[in-house]
């Protein structure tokens, strides 16, 4: 009879002598992939919003989204001064959020740790229970997930903005163009590639290739040892755009969606255009796919500095200029149809997230939006552009007397951040200098 409990014995002997393997984050990067697909594993979907918590965090710009792993959410602030390092002569403050990373408990919003750091955090990542981060001061540095404590930093010459993990390798550019290599666990440089205008976005990975866009109009294909496989010219694509003495300059802030063997990127131009600001390139070869198609739909086309959401074949995602958001072919460019969501506004920088088959979709209005990602019915709207107005019902005069000529809402603030969702399905989102954990009212 003992010999089941030896064998038994022996058996948990050997499990506890295995290595732990890590669980998958819920949403470790901008945009959850490294395809920036913005899905979502959800177990269920938000159908009455409301708020579960929200905690200060300081100014969250279009590159401070947060991230899910381990029951955890974190976060890169910007602090109280955007844009400039909060403890600069004068500015001290010791009651305002200041630059740094934040990290929370996913469900009850306790702040675990904070992480100060010289000037404005910009993008992070996390992977194998680090997080890692990007900032004005023009490094990459690492951290324990758990703690907060630094692993180590990596100067790279000038502002970084935003990375991609894979690996064990870091991949990030600065605003000089450089696009930098680093390795995941000593933060050494492995390679340098020098590429033409400032690499503002981060790198989408398509098999072997990192698709990258920058300010210069430039879109290149790199491969995993830095060697540039194809680049291409926006600006020559568009001929129309340098005629007559104003030449019209083109550039880029999204990171590419990969959609099969294409690259989709968003770029932008100068106000108003008759197509979509979209472009697909062969993920192989860089030859252009297709390029937006209105498809009769309309004719006044913004620029897009946010990466759509995948679902299906379709690409979703919200359109500036306007309150509307767009339904395009992921396969051919062209639009289907769109959906009025929010007040109308001038700019737009958050990009959407899927959730089950409601696409989340923050807008410049202050307002979080949802709708089916299927047949474009809205479903819900939760305003969270001023914390002590925050809730179902928005504020009146958010956009009174100016519609798509307002840069920010006249109540509160716009929301820049990008959202992210756990595996059951709370939506992290900040805006107003607040992180909120948004839930269903059943749960």
């Amino acid at each position: 009879m003992k010999l089941p409990t030896l064998i038994s014995t022996s058996l948990l002997s050997l499990a506890l002598s295995l290595p732990l393997q890590a669980a998958e984050a819920d949403w470790p990067m901008f945009q959850k992939d490294p395809q920036h697909t913005g899905q979502s594993k959800v177990s269920r979907s938000v159908k009455d919003p409301v708020i579960r918590w929200k905690m200060p965090v300081g100014v969250s710009g279009w590159l401070n989204s947060p991230l899910i792993a381990d029951q955890k959410v974190f976060i890169g602030s910007s602090g109280y001064l955007w844009q400039m390092p909060d403890f600069e002569e004068g500015n001290e403050s010791e009651s305002l959020k200041t630059d740094g990373v934040y990290a929370f408990d996913l469900k009850s919003g306790k702040a675990l740790w904070y992480a100060p750091a010289g000037n404005d955090v910009n993008g992070i990542a996390y992977d194998q229970d680090t997080v890692y981060a990007t900032g004005d001061e023009g490094a990459v540095w690492a951290l324990e997930a758990g703690s907060g404590t630094q692993k180590w930093k990596t100067a790279l010459g000038s502002t970084t903005y935003q990375l991609l993990v894979h690996q064990g390798v870091v991949y990030s550019g600065n605003n000089q163009g450089q696009f930098f290599a680093l390795d995941a666990k000593s933060g050494k440089i492995l390679w340098k590639t020098q590429l033409e205008g400032a690499i503002r976005a981060g790198a989408a990975l398509a098999e072997d290739r990192l698709i990258l866009g920058t300010t210069a109009g430039k879109v290149y294909a790199l491969s995993l040892k830095g060697k540039i496989r194809w680049q291409q010219d926006i600006q020559k694509l568009y001929p129309e755009y340098s005629q007559g003495e104003y030449k019209t300059p083109v550039e880029v802030y999204a990171s590419a969606t990969i959609y099969k063997q294409s690259a989709i990127i968003g770029f932008a131009r100068d106000t108003l255009y008759p197509t979509p600001a979209l472009l697909a390139f062969d993920i192989r070869t860089g030859k252009q796919l297709w390029q937006g198609d209105a498809n009769n739909d309309r004719s006044n086309w913004g620029n897009i500095r946010t990466s759509p959401v995948l679902y299906k074949d379709l690409l979703i995602y919200a359109e500036p200029y306007s309150n509307e958001v767009i339904a395009i072919r992921a396969d051919t460019g062209k639009a289907l149809g769109s959906t009025a969501l929010g007040f109308e506004m001038f700019p737009q920088w958050a990009s959407p997230a899927l959730s089950g088959e409601l696409v989340i979709i923050p807008r410049h209005d202050g307002g979080l939006y949802s709708l089916s990602a299927a047949k474009g019915k809205p479903a819900w709207s939760l305003y969270i552009g001023e914390p002590n107005l925050a809730g179902k019902k928005f504020p009146e005069g958010i956009t009174s007397g100016g519609g798509a000529t307002y840069t920010h809402p006249n109540i509160g603030d716009a929301v820049f951040s990008s959202p992210a969702i756990s595996n059951q399905g709370e939506i992290l989102i900040a805006a107003g200098g607040y992180l909120y954990c948004i839930v269903d009212a059943s749960w």
